[in-house]
């Protein structure tokens, strides 16, 4: 196709009108049309739709992306051991182990490059998701991560655990007649989960011990995020400890796709 177009200086000045030869050229799969200050042509040409089909159905693209990931993992990643709780009681333990494979962990935001945020336990995992499922835990030298999303043809979302918790639950004295104690004994907790690593970070809002005494100090929150135990419902007042010793209340226990979203009071003696 041929046009003539007057090019103009960049000072406004006309030169002759100058011939150019632009040739026809097609891509596999989609149909270009562009435009542009320095070219526009007279006589136009006529434009050829193209569509784009394949034979490839979900099941094959999802595989071939999973097997795609796997690659990037073995580039990029470390061996990491997969384990999947079985039971209520410490999830880690060698019988629960799948697995290894390779995984990487990303940040969410697309500065790769850079890690997460102080207080943020999100990450993007890098591993091959058809051997593995949402609860199930990657433990590797950097750290030990729960998988807490799995969507189809998307990266994985993984949680950073930084304790290990226990979570119990009061059972008060239930004799006919006279007890010698009514209140709450530890040794009569009846444990709900044993050993569960959780990400479990502070938050800004704190309580008040009701005295309100000179020497009394506010008593701050917790946000833990933890995976879903098969047959378990948290409720409020369960008792959470921790591998350092801490001990805290559950205030709010929400259960999502993702697991358990707990808010609690952390408890002093």
């Amino acid at each position: 196709m041929t046009a003539w177009t007057p090019i103009k200086l960049p000072f406004g000045r006309a030169t002759a009108p100058n011939n150019r030869t632009v040739s026809r050229c097609s891509t596999n799969g989609a149909g270009v049309y562009a435009h542009s200050w320095a070219f526009s042509p007279v006589r136009t040409s006529r434009t050829r739709q193209i569509g784009w089909s394949s034979d490839m159905d979900r099941a094959t693209l999802l595989d071939r992306s999973r097997w795609g990931m796997n690659i990037a993992a073995r580039t990029m990643g470390v061996p990491t051991d997969l384990f999947r709780p079985r039971g209520v009681r410490n999830p880690l333990a060698p019988e629960n182990r799948m697995m290894r494979m390779h995984a990487a962990f990303t940040p969410r935001t697309s500065r790769s490059s850079r890690g997460n945020l102080y207080g943020d336990p999100l990450w993007l995992g890098i591993f091959d998701a058809a051997y593995t499922r949402v609860g199930d835990y990657l433990v590797q030298p950097e750290g030990t991560y729960f998988i807490a999303a799995q969507k189809a043809l998307a990266e994985p979302l993984c949680v950073q655990t930084n304790r290990r918790l226990t979570i119990s639950r009061a059972i008060p004295p239930g004799l006919v007649g006279e007890n010698g104690y009514g209140g709450i004994i530890a040794g009569n907790n009846a444990v709900l989960m044993e050993g569960w690593p959780a990400s479990v970070l502070g938050v800004q809002s704190t309580g008040s011990p009701t005295a309100a005494l000179p020497s009394d100090m506010s008593v701050p929150y917790l946000s833990i995020l933890l995976p879903q135990a098969i047959g378990i419902v948290l409720q409020i007042n369960d008792l959470i400890a921790d591998d350092l010793g801490r001990g805290a209340v559950i205030g709010a226990a929400e259960l999502t796709d993702m697991g358990w979203r707990i808010t609690a009071k952390q408890a002093s003696a």
